[in-house]
């Protein structure tokens, strides 16, 4: 068989109306599926977790001490009788 006769085979085979339709129904059917699956994907309830407060950097023990002596002294819960 020559390369002649072989090129015009594979093309006869190429555009034949079977492997047309083949690959057709092969795209169409991946393409469903990719559909399926990201719609699986994006279907279910989003659940948010809270985040984790951050943490604050630790100083030094010297400059802690300073940090005190200018932060305001916590504030105090009124009495349970008081607030109703």
């Amino acid at each position: 068989m020559s390369f002649k006769e072989l090129l015009s085979f594979i093309i006869q085979v190429i555009t034949s109306w079977q492997v047309i339709a083949a690959a057709l129904v092969a795209m169409f059917y991946i393409g469903l599926v990719s559909f399926v699956a990201e719609n699986r994907r994006r279907r279910g309830p989003k659940v948010t977790l809270p985040k984790p407060p951050k943490k604050a950097k630790r100083e030094p023990a010297a400059a802690s001490e300073e940090a005190e002596d200018d932060e305001a002294p916590p504030r105090r819960r009124k009495p349970a009788a008081a607030a109703e």
